[in-house]
């Protein structure tokens, strides 16, 4: 799946629609535990927010509203992608 980041919330909404139509026709989708995003930049994973990434063009950027977005149930790790 591709789709052009954007800081709008129309953005986390249709990444979220995307994922979602995707894993409704996983075969184990009761054995999913997670989904796991790399984000290319620096990442404070505790607080959960991009502090830099040049790559985005974003500083001190939460990540919180991603995993808000989502209806089904999951643990959403968010890592920080090296270039």
């Amino acid at each position: 799946m591709r789709l052009k980041f954007s800081e709008d919330m129309s953005y986390c909404t249709e990444f979220s629609q995307m994922a979602e139509n995707f894993l409704k026709d996983a075969k184990y989708q009761e054995k999913l535990l997670g989904i796991e995003i790399s984000i290319l930049g620096i990442i404070h994973q505790k607080e959960r927010f991009v502090i830099k990434s040049h790559a985005l063009q974003l500083e001190n950027y939460s990540l919180n509203f991603l995993e808000q977005s989502f209806s089904i149930r999951f643990t959403l790790k968010i890592t920080q992608m090296r270039p």
